[in-house]
């Protein structure tokens, strides 16, 4: 038990926390599926393929590098986000 008391732990280094990704996505009808849940994106995208990004806590919708939605995470099965965009796309 003493030894434990004079060990100085060191920390570890900083990693950025890389996301899932999901590239290709075709999406028709203004939602893309992830984990049993749909998420919308803006009508002007229906019918194009994004890619989505999962964070622990939110996920990301993504067309060419700029960011056309993003969702709070649903943690419950068979839901839907509704939610608008939060930033307005670039391009």
């Amino acid at each position: 038990m003493d030894a434990l008391k004079e060990e100085k732990l060191k920390t570890l280094p900083a990693i950025p926390y890389r996301p899932y990704r999901s590239p290709g996505l075709h999406q028709q009808t203004g939602f893309v599926e992830f984990e049993t849940n749909r998420y919308s994106v803006p009508s002007s995208y229906a019918d194009i393929s994004v890619e989505l990004f999962a964070y622990p806590d939110h996920l990301e919708v993504m067309i060419k590098g700029n960011r056309i939605a993003y969702h709070p995470r649903v943690l419950t099965e068979m839901e839907k986000s509704n939610s608008l965009p939060i930033v307005k796309p670039s391009f």
